[in-house]
């Protein structure tokens, strides 16, 4: 695993990175929610981890690499990409990535990436329906980004 580094200047990009995002339509294979994560690492510390999962441009395509890669855990994917989780999910500071149970009107409960934002007390993931803020109490699990 790549040892990483977090940019100078990193904190100012996150607000307008989370902007930029909640003002983006979600897209399978450009603007999902394991993309938007894996976007702020990028700009965060400019190195692209999900690279082998891109070039899917549907919810069966971004499942299929996953479980070709991961095993179909994004959380699998997750550790892969950026190590071990942190021991609680609460120890996660700004900019950190948080994976989160959320419940979809069609697929039920599923497990989505986000991003820890600027206050350091929510969770921002992409959804069907835009950027959503969930308390940071809720993630599941937590990955330290530098």
């Amino acid at each position: 695993m790549t040892k990483v580094r977090r940019l100078p200047g990193w904190e100012g990009k996150l607000p307008a990175y989370l902007k930029r995002a909640a003002s983006t339509p979600f897209a399978w294979g450009s603007h999902d929610c394991a993309l938007f994560a894996a976007g702020w690492v990028i700009e965060m510390t400019g190195i692209d981890f999900a690279a082998p999962y891109r070039g899917y441009k549907t919810a069966r395509g971004a499942a299929g690499k996953l479980k070709r890669l991961a095993g179909g855990e994004l959380a699998a994917a997750a550790r892969q990409a950026l190590g071990a989780p942190l021991p609680s999910p609460l120890l996660a500071r700004r900019g950190d990535i948080a994976a989160v149970t959320v419940v979809t009107e069609d697929a039920g409960p599923e497990t989505v990436l986000g991003v820890v934002d600027d206050s350091g007390m929510w969770v921002a993931v992409l959804s069907q329906v835009g950027l959503e803020r969930l308390p940071l109490e809720t993630a599941t699990r937590a990955w330290a980004v530098g």
